[in-house]
């Protein structure tokens, strides 16, 4: 598929709460698009639900995985209490990251929220781009003139929803992906812009 190039475009990015990756994802993604307008970048909350059983971090990621990440954690916290360079500590979480590059930052608990899909609707990106957990509903896709995007950490039509690294480690796939790919009403359905097969 070939397609054109297009500068200045707006664009809004939504990434999911995350203090270990995502403000360095964010930064770099930022970078990358700097001939282009980012409006807005929203943080996305895990909203708590009850669950009959969850898996402990321990169980999921090994305790030598909790142990790196834990001193990640550290790490972020301890740059807000002592005297790094701005540099490092605009780096420590996706607030921080949006403030260096002065972007506007929200805080958003459902990204379905009325007043949430209002404040799209009234900035009008030309593209929303999603790297987090929550599903867009008819209301927010259906915004005009707004193209939304979104990057799925499999090899779509694959391991469609959740949890989709958890199913290919469980089927013990010996490769697994990314794709990004077109929202629409249907989960992970949308038109495929490009994939990168991981082993």
């Amino acid at each position: 598929i070939k397609f054109i190039r297009i500068i200045n475009m707006k664009i809004l990015i939504a990434v999911s709460h995350d203090v270990f990756f995502k403000p360095r994802f964010l930064y770099n993604l930022i970078l990358r698009l700097d001939e282009h307008e980012i409006v807005h970048v929203m943080e996305v909350r895990n909203v708590k639900r009850k669950r009959i059983s969850e898996v402990s971090p321990a169980k999921f990621w090994g305790l030598k995985g909790v142990m790196v990440l834990a001193i990640i954690k550290l790490f972020r916290k301890s740059l807000s209490v002592f005297p790094f360079p701005a540099f490092i500590r605009s780096l420590s979480t996706v607030k921080r990251v949006s403030s260096l590059f002065e972007i506007p930052y929200s805080n958003v608990l459902d990204i379905n929220n009325k007043e949430v899909v209002d404040y799209i609707r009234e900035i009008k990106p030309d593209i929303v781009v999603s790297f987090q957990h929550q599903i867009f509903k008819k209301k927010l896709l259906s915004i005009p003139g707004v193209k939304f995007i979104n990057c799925h950490p499999s090899l779509l039509p694959k391991y469609r929803g959740v949890k989709p690294i958890f199913w290919a480690m469980l089927n013990k796939d010996d490769k697994f992906g990314v794709t990004v790919h077109e929202m629409n009403i249907k989960i992970d359905c949308g038109g495929i812009i490009s994939q990168r097969e991981i082993k």
